[in-house]
């Protein structure tokens, strides 16, 4: 049995994609080793050889395919599904689209469709080919998978899918964020930002569906009425996404800037100092399909202020402050409440790493594979 992936992502920045990649493919060989995986990739020569070795280094036991593909879209629709049969693979997962110009045996990931909730959140062209080839993927593909029971609900609403084809797959937390960070690694991360310990934190990229706007609102509502502490500070970080212009004036605009600090992107080593120097970690997005961040936060350590919609509140009801995201009232009355209340941050602190716990890699791992395998022996 070969199932072919399309490991594109694995050579971008850290995100959501890159992650459920990475993992699921450090742990499909885990809990199947008798399935032979394969990992597809572009050209080699896009990548400098220190950038491919180092990531097909983090990755045992599970080959790496470059297929001669200069664009995305030549890739998916071309280069992968036809790479896919001359190496006899019985199955490809791909995430949102499929192949659908050149057929081959796939299933999907689709983490969410905010794009269709929230479609001014999102950039026109990435709408519209959403839009346009989404239905045509969910119908070609053997089973969808996504993130968690309110993604499920809206993709079999949405796309009138028989819901037996849709399976819900929690994503999994890695096990290195539950070990905290030594102090020079604290350190090392204060300095470089020239940062002390006790922020607030947001991290994600920087875009309209994580809410930031509101955020912002809610420091500069907490600023004017005297509840914001002149040593207090907002740290957002994550790269530059789209629509964030409106974010950048109304801190200036505000006269935030000594409590709102940007650092950016922030590389994969740096995460877990990152959270564990934080006193909140902030999550208000307007959707998400499961909200990574949150979970990896709470096993930090760090108490988590987050939405109280769809799958944020699946995962994080019980072990998080829950807000209205479009109440920014609701947000900064949560965001005081955590950076001056000690007794209600160790009381989530317990409860957050007890939660995560609840979420591992390899879990999702086998739950996959369980997919992977009902679809190729029912082909048979």
């Amino acid at each position: 049995m070969r199932v072919g992936i399309d490991a594109r992502v694995l050579f971008g920045r850290k995100t959501g994609d890159r992650s459920y990649t990475l993992n699921l493919l450090r742990n499909l060989t885990l809990v199947r080793p008798k399935i032979r995986f394969i990992a597809f990739a572009g050209r080699k020569k896009e990548h400098s050889v220190g950038e491919w070795n180092e990531t097909m280094s983090l990755i045992e036991g599970v080959p790496f395919v470059s297929l001669s593909s200069a664009l995305g879209w030549h890739f998916s629709q071309v280069a992968l599904p036809a790479g896919a049969k001359a190496l006899k693979v019985d199955l490809l997962h791909v995430q949102y689209i499929g192949p659908i110009l050149i057929r081959h045996r796939f299933i999907t990931t689709i983490h969410d469709i905010s794009w269709r909730r929230l479609p001014r959140c999102f950039p026109t062209r990435d709408r519209l080919l959403l839009n346009a080839f989404i239905p045509i993927t969910v119908r070609a593909a053997e089973a969808v998978i996504t993130d968690s029971q309110a993604s499920r609900e809206d993709l079999i609403c949405s796309f009138r899918i028989v819901p037996e084809k849709v399976h819900a797959i929690p994503l999994g937390v890695s096990e290195e964020f539950f070990s905290p960070p030594t102090k020079h690694e604290c350190e090392r991360l204060l300095s470089q930002y020239g940062l002390q310990r006790g922020y607030a934190l947001y991290l994600g990229v920087i875009q309209p569906r994580k809410n930031l706007n509101r955020l912002i609102e809610a420091v500069a509502l907490l600023r004017d009425s005297g509840m914001w502490r002149n040593d207090w500070v907002l740290v957002i970080a994550g790269k530059l996404g789209w629509h964030y212009e409106g974010l950048l004036y109304a801190i200036e605009h505000l006269n935030l800037s000594n409590a709102v600090k940007f650092i950016g992107y922030v590389s994969d080593e740096q995460l877990r100092p990152l959270y564990a120097c934080a006193r909140a970690f902030i999550y208000p997005s307007l959707w998400e399909g499961f909200g990574l961040p949150v979970i990896e936060a709470m096993a930090c350590g760090v108490p988590v202020i987050t939405s109280n919609i769809g799958a944020l509140k699946e995962i994080a009801e019980g072990a998080a402050l829950l807000v209205d995201p479009y109440d920014v009232n609701s947000i900064a009355e949560a965001l005081h409440r955590l950076m001056s209340d000690d007794l209600i941050c160790e009381s989530l602190r317990g409860a957050g790493i007890n939660r995560a716990a609840q979420f591992t890699w390899r879990k999702t791992a086998e739950l996959t594979a369980s997919v992977y395998e009902a679809v190729i022996e029912g082909a048979k």
